[in-house]
Order: C-alpha cells, then structure tokens, then sequence
C-alpha cells in the first residue's frame, strides 16, 4: 500500500528530456490552435467512448481472455493469505501484457501522425484505453460490463488526467464511488460521466491533436498517445490494486 501511494505521488513527474522539449514546443504553438477545435475534440471523445461502452465491450473482450484472467485472480485469491508473493506475480504477469499495449498505441499514434491524422484517430486510442483498464479490472477480480464500473472507469480517466487539487478532489470522488459500487448502493449517470471525462481529455490533449493534425509535425503529437496512455493506465492500475487490497 505504501509503495501505491508513493507510485501516485510521482505521476506528475517529468523527468525525460525529450518529454520536457516536446512540452515546451506544444506551448509555443497554443496560440495557432482554431478555436472550435476544443469542442470538436470533447464532441470526438464523447462521441468515441458512446461507440466503445455501447458496441465495442463485446469486441474488446474477445481480444484478451477475460475468463482465464478472472480465474488466475481466484486462483491467486486463494494463496495469497498464505503466500504474499503471489499478488506480485499477479501484477508482474499483467505488467508484461500492459507493455504490449504501449507498443501497439505507440505505433497507431506515430503512424497516424506523420499522416497528418489527428482526430479519427480517437476512437481506436480510447479503444486501446479501456481494452487496458478492462484488462485491468479483470486481473484484479472486477467486472467491466456492469454500468456503475464503467462510470468508475471514466473518474479513472479523470483522476489520471488531473493535477494538484483536482487529483486531490477526484481522489475523493473516486474513494466514495469505490465504497458505493461495493455496497451496491451507487447509482452512476454514464452519460454525464462520458461528457465530464470527454472534456478532461480535450482540454488535456487540444494543443497534441492540433499537432498531430499536421503531415509530419504530427508524429510529435502521436508521441502524446503513448504519454497519455501510460499515464491513464498507470493510475487504474494502481487503483485497481489497492482496491483489490483492501477487499482481502
């Protein structure tokens, strides 16, 4: 719990040159982005988490083995009383196959931007996003499919994505949803949750997509995918594993 606790702390942390140049060029071109590009972007991710929860979970499922998942999460239940290696086992075995995500967003998100392709590029990176945290979610012994874990999924987003005070406030938000989904007494508006989340994004990634939009220049902006996405899934996994933690 303790090392969770110090992983969360250090998210915020830039410690990569080429991370630190690449910011400091997305804000010397802020001032060129058109300025309905915003609302496009929230519209996009809204509209791509919609097609995702709505038509892609059964999709998404088939693409990773989810029964054998939670049955290696029961598996380990049983021993991990007995045995506290196994649960690094458990996470060592679901680091391995995360690093494999990175891979494949890396070379959707390059590959795109060098074509000059920024927002279609959405629906296959939120795709990428959630076939993670599901994987997740199952490795620990959650079920996705359940509406209230979706909306637990989208404050995952949220959280990730936020700094300073407003980590601190989704935090919050995200400990109270755990105690309400595990009591069955949460009643989540995944709608509301979707717009919440596609804001948070658009406004984290606006200065990226602009980028990304442009031939060449974009593979810069397809840099921001794998940064986004790592740090997203980062977050979930950590969450996702301390409330396994708790629930033992």
């Amino acid at each position: 719990m303790k090392r969770i606790e110090i992983q969360e702390r250090n998210l915020d942390r830039k410690t990569g040159f080429v991370e630190k140049k690449i910011d400091s060029l997305m804000n010397k071109v802020e001032n060129k982005i058109p300025d309905d590009l915003k609302s496009k972007l929230e519209a996009a991710f809204y509209k791509a988490f919609g097609i995702v929860f709505e038509k892609g979970t059964g999709v998404i499922d088939k693409t990773y083995d989810r029964k054998t998942m939670n049955m290696d999460f029961r598996a380990y239940r049983s021993i991990i009383d007995k045995d506290s290696e196994a649960l690094i086992h458990l996470r060592r075995k679901l680091d391995r196959s995360l690093k494999k995500d990175i891979a494949l967003t890396a070379a959707e998100g390059t590959g795109l931007g060098i074509l000059g392709i920024g927002l279609p590029d959405i629906p296959i990176f939120i795709g990428v996003i959630l076939r993670s945290i599901y994987k997740i979610a199952s490795t620990y012994g959650f079920d996705c499919s359940d509406e209230n874990e979706k909306c637990y999924i989208l404050k995952l987003i949220t959280g990730a994505m936020s700094r300073g005070e407003g980590r601190e406030r989704t935090d919050r938000q995200i400990k109270r949803m755990e105690y309400l989904i595990d009591n069955n007494i949460f009643e989540g508006d995944l709608d509301r949750e979707m717009k919440r989340t596609a804001g948070v994004l658009a406004n984290e990634l606006l200065t990226y997509k602009f980028v990304q939009g442009l031939t060449f220049v974009g593979v810069i902006g397809g840099y921001t995918n794998v940064k986004v996405f790592r740090r997203i899934v980062t977050y979930a996994h950590l969450k996702y594993e301390r409330r396994c933690l708790e629930r033992l």
